[in-house]
């Protein structure tokens, strides 16, 4: 405070020095100029106590103002002051009251506004510091959700086209439900035993007698049904020659039909006459099994049997919606004219070894319209059904798994000759909406033959000895 207050005073002084030069007499104007300048500037930059005892000298040596002030008239003619150096009194500025304080409050204010500013900076600064530490502390978090965002999404593009296939599965199954005709397992078994007691039936219309094999059973044909003849001798030629005693005969009659309706009704269509050719030409080409198609590429897989069942239960479903819109009397004619053309066929095959019998055309008719009426029904189910009726070509052994021996006796032992294989067994595939395709199910066994051979095959025992009265 005394520093800034003398520094005041310096100033003042030297603002009042310079005011006074101006009314000096032209002695002290003189003086002045001779004067070195290095003087003023001391003079100026003196200290408050040297101001003081400056002031007390030239007061001392102060002359009167009446011996320094004369008129203008005198002055003109001579210097009534004394020729000793003379100071003059540099009078001290007061300051103003209050002056001090109010500059120190500006000052203040001044500090505290930055501080203030300061303060909010720093502030700032710390938020950004802790921001950015909790950024970079968070970035990992932010990695590590990223990526499994990244996994939930691939898990649920994963899980939408599973539940859209099935989505889509259902739907169909929903849309086909109507047109798919549901056979129970335990209804598609009567119907075939029914059909094993009818042929049984027409097989002892016959009055059989001990022959040889006529010449045309004897080797293949290039067409016609004797080759299925031929199917069933051919292991009864192998164990008891070409001599066919009168017991066999039945059991031959009901081998021989049996291969006629497999091989010419079963999945045939020939219970849609107006459209049979074209749609077994379709059937045989699309069938997953074909040989064509494995050398082709295909898929021969359990889903491809899958979608060709479905596809052949809706399309038998059309059909039949079709028939019954052109009407039935055309499609009953037909199939009339089917049934007493292959009856007629049939009957030439068998008269060799019958004597004749009255009203076996119908019977023979009754069991091939029971068999389309079955093979109607069957492809109507989205399910695979497959006759079992393999050739004997080689030799084949009795299985109690598969087989069921024919006879009131002895029962056969595994392993033992087989000698014909008089009715097929029944084997099935997936479920009548067209599921489960990966399992199968066999629902009737084969109906089989095994007798001692003259040569000594066939075992120790007599395995299933022909009926010789309809049971």
């Amino acid at each position: 405070m005394k520093l800034l207050r003398s520094a005041e005073r310096a100033f003042n002084a030297m603002m009042t020095g310079s005011e006074l030069e101006t009314k000096e007499t032209p002695q002290h104007a003189t003086r002045k100029t001779m004067a070195s300048p290095v003087a003023g500037n001391i003079t100026s930059t003196v200290s408050a106590s040297n101001d003081s005892q400056a002031d007390r000298s030239d007061s001392d040596n102060e002359v009167p103002a009446s011996q320094l002030i004369t008129s203008s008239r005198s002055r003109q003619t001579s210097w009534d002051v004394p020729r000793r150096r003379e100071r003059a009194k540099i009078p001290e500025q007061p300051i103003a009251p209050g002056q001090d304080d109010a500059r120190w409050r500006e000052v203040f204010d001044r500090f505290e506004h930055l501080s203030k500013d300061t303060w909010n900076i720093q502030s700032a600064l710390q938020e950004l510091h802790k921001e950015r530490h909790e950024k970079l502390t968070s970035k990992s978090d932010l990695l590590r959700a990223q990526n499994e965002l990244e996994q939930a999404r691939l898990s649920l593009e994963t899980v939408t086209k599973k539940w859209k296939k099935t989505a889509s599965e259902l739907n169909n199954l929903r849309s086909q439900e109507s047109r798919l005709y549901q056979l129970l397992d335990a209804d598609l078994d009567g119907l075939v035993q029914g059909l094993r007691y009818e042929i049984r039936n027409f097989s002892f219309s016959f009055q059989y007698s001990a022959i040889n094999s006529p010449e045309q059973f004897l080797q293949p044909q290039s067409d016609g049904l004797e080759n299925y003849m031929v199917e069933a001798m051919e292991e009864l030629h192998g164990n008891h020659g070409h001599r066919i005693s009168e017991t066999m005969g039945p059991a031959l009659v009901q081998s021989f039909l049996w291969r006629v309706l497999v091989s010419e009704i079963f999945e045939q269509f020939r219970w849609a006459p107006q459209l049979q050719s074209s749609i077994t030409d379709v059937y045989n080409i699309l069938h997953p099994d074909r040989d064509c198609h494995s050398r082709q590429g295909i898929s021969t897989g359990r889903e491809a049997e899958r979608k060709f069942q479905i596809w052949k239960a809706t399309t038998s479903a059309l059909i039949l919606e079709s028939m019954e819109c052109e009407g039935e009397e055309k499609c009953r004619r037909r199939m009339v004219k089917f049934t007493s053309d292959i009856s007629a066929l049939i009957i030439d095959v068998v008269k060799p070894f019958a004597l004749g019998s009255d009203k076996i055309s119908d019977q023979l008719e009754l069991i091939i319209n029971m068999f389309i009426g079955l093979d109607e029904k069957i492809c109507r189910q989205a399910t695979r059904v497959d006759w079992l009726f393999p050739s004997l070509q080689h030799s084949a052994q009795f299985n109690p798994e598969t087989m069921a021996a024919r006879g009131r006796e002895i029962p056969p032992e595994p392993g033992q000759h087989v000698d014909m294989i008089v009715a097929p067994g029944l084997k099935k595939r997936g479920r009548h909406m067209g599921e489960d395709f990966e399992s199968e199910y066999l629902l009737l066994k084969m109906d089989v033959i095994c007798t001692p051979s003259s040569k000594g095959r066939g075992g120790k025992g007599q395995c299933g000895q022909v009926d010789t009265e309809v049971t």
